[in-house]
């Protein structure tokens, strides 16, 4: 398996804690719709995203850089996410046996990333929001 995980610092786990329960459902809120967000993201990429490597047959087949590219369905099927710690953590990824080798290459095939360029388009947006979050109950 190959995930990304969002859990809060501990500094924020510790705020939050003094905040309250309806704190913790706001942010647990919070988490769970920027996983969502991503795991939207990478199904996206790869269904829909430029794809520019060789042809197979009809198939077009993604270059080194971009995300992979759909073929039968199964990968992005395989992509889900899970929120957990009450909601304060949430993993997105794939179960697929391929999933790290497409993300990090192989010493055969260049990267073919999805995880990771999905999670820096909204790290900074996941970030702020939390923040605010928070803010709003301290």
């Amino acid at each position: 398996m190959i995930d990304l995980r969002i859990t809060l610092s501990e500094n924020d786990a510790k705020n939050l804690q003094k905040a309250g329960e309806q704190a913790i459902e706001a942010i647990a809120r919070v988490i769970e719709a920027f996983a969502i967000r991503i795991d939207r993201e990478i199904k996206i990429s790869i269904d829909r995203g430029a794809k520019s490597g060789r042809m197979y047959g009809k198939h077009q087949a993604s270059a080194p850089g971009q995300a992979p590219a759909t073929d039968t369905g199964g990968f992005v099927k395989s992509i889900s996410w899970r929120s957990f710690n009450r909601g304060l953590s949430a993993e997105v990824g794939s179960h697929i046996f391929y999933a790290p080798f497409l993300e990090e290459g192989t010493s055969k095939m260049d990267p073919r990333p999805w995880l990771q360029p999905a999670y820096e388009k909204h790290a900074d947006d996941i970030v702020d929001e939390v923040t605010e979050t928070l803010k709003r109950f301290l």
